[in-house]
């Protein structure tokens, strides 16, 4: 412990994800720790953060540890972290290797396979939508009589909303089902058995924090904004720094029996719950940080780093819990309503201060070229994004409503030539 207190302690990181997405968390991390970076390219735009590098299969845990192994007797490593949601069960399994703290394989694949999350969570009697496993031979009849339509149908172990998708009534089942079966993501299992899902009707929040053994310590809340049904794609977070769901006594207790019968403790957990007219129902339980830039909320509205908190979790310290703050901050991404061809992005600055939004911040998320194609091809069609502050979620979301109508896409379709261009 003295020489970690002299020291900037050295992490290894599985994983670094997109550079548009975790940049900023990568550079919040590097600034508490040595960061030496695990993952199966060598590092390009991430160099500046790192101390090191190696290459391994970090989507394969016994190949990870096999790796980390072999740095381990060649260097000091005081942790493991990882926010990369396909690479977190190896994660688990290279910190367990070394002896160091983080979450059990176990806790992190009941996590990863949401069909493992609805049985334990089932068992302990946590509030949760019915469900079902479906397989080839299903019977709609008996499905629907033992969750009445509609429905949620997503895959077991994808991420970012992949292949998930609500059916409305039996005759559209089999081609939800189709849907879901079809979707891929890099480095993650697909399986033909799929979980079907009571749709609960409400808001939806994620909560952000970790369980210290005896109670669930929340560190930030996001109100989630989504696109139109039937698919769930994330088109936008507001984090108030008061929230009042920080201090809300059941949903608390919903999130310390969760993770207690996941047996998930040592690290931030990002769990979805929907609130309903029956109360809080909890969708599913992360075994990592949010994503979607939700790390600059935390610092812009709570004046924190969340990566911090997660460093200290990943060294087996108690980080406590944030002061509360009276600020807000939002974030919001944007799609095309077609599938289309990126031909230029403009945000109009000039009216932008006339409208007093001189503040909100934005950004491009693909160059020029770029095909963006839409749910059910693509779950992620997202061209650029917007960033406001404010005194509450309203004010936040009424700036970033009017920065919308301030971004111009300018695309062709895909397939035809960019003579077609027109502007969205």
């Amino acid at each position: 412990m003295d020489q970690m207190s002299t020291e900037r302690p050295r992490v290894l990181l599985i994983g670094s994800g997109a550079q548009v997405y975790r940049e900023y968390l990568l550079k919040q991390t590097a600034e508490h720790a040595e960061l030496w970076l695990l993952e199966p390219d060598p590092p390009t735009w991430q160099r500046p953060y790192l101390v090191g590098s190696s290459t391994a299969n970090t989507f394969s845990p016994a190949e990870t540890v096999t790796a980390v192994r072999r740095l381990a007797a060649e260097q000091r490593i005081d942790a493991v972290f990882c926010y990369h949601e396909g690479m977190i069960v190896a994660a688990a399994a290279a910190a367990q290797a070394l002896g160091l703290p983080g979450p059990s394989v176990e806790a992190v694949t009941a996590c990863r396979d949401k069909a493992r999350t609805r049985e334990l969570l089932a068992g302990a009697g946590v509030a949760q939508p019915g469900f079902a496993l479906v397989d080839d031979d299903f019977d709609i009849a008996q499905l629907a009589q033992a969750i009445p339509p509609p429905w949620v149908i997503k895959p077991r172990s994808l991420g970012a909303s992949q292949g998930v998708i609500k059916v409305d009534q039996p005759a559209d089942f089999a081609e939800g089902l189709r849907i879901t079966r079809s979707a891929r993501q890099a480095g993650m299992p697909t399986d033909d058995v799929v979980l079907v899902e009571e749709y609960v009707e409400g808001g939806e929040i994620t909560v952000d924090g970790y369980f210290d053994g005896q109670d669930f310590v929340p560190l930030y809340i996001t109100r989630k904004r989504l696109n139109k049904a039937p698919y769930f794609e994330e088109m936008g977070h507001t984090l108030s720094g008061d929230d009042e769901y920080l201090t809300d006594a059941s949903l608390l207790e919903l999130m310390a029996a969760a993770h207690v019968a996941l047996g998930f403790r040592n690290a931030i957990s990002h769990t979805e719950v929907r609130i309903t007219s029956a109360g809080f129902r909890l969708i599913e339980v992360n075994g990592r940080m949010a994503g979607d830039l939700v790390s600059i909320l935390v610092e812009r509205a709570m004046n924190y780093n969340s990566a911090w908190y997660a460093l200290e979790l990943a060294l087996g310290r108690n980080p406590g819990r944030p002061a509360p703050t009276g600020r807000c901050c939002g974030i919001r991404f944007l799609r095309p309503d077609e599938p289309c061809v990126v031909d230029s992005i403009r945000f109009d600055a000039e009216r932008a201060r006339a409208a007093g939004l001189a503040d909100v911040s934005f950004q491009p998320m693909v160059q020029p070229g770029t095909e963006l194609w839409l749910p059910p091809d693509n779950y992620v069609a997202r061209y650029a994004l917007l960033i406001a502050d404010g005194d509450s979620a309203e004010e936040c979301n009424q700036k970033l409503d009017v920065a919308s109508e301030l971004v111009e896409l300018a695309s062709h379709p895909i397939g035809q030539p960019a003579a077609a261009a027109s502007a969205r």
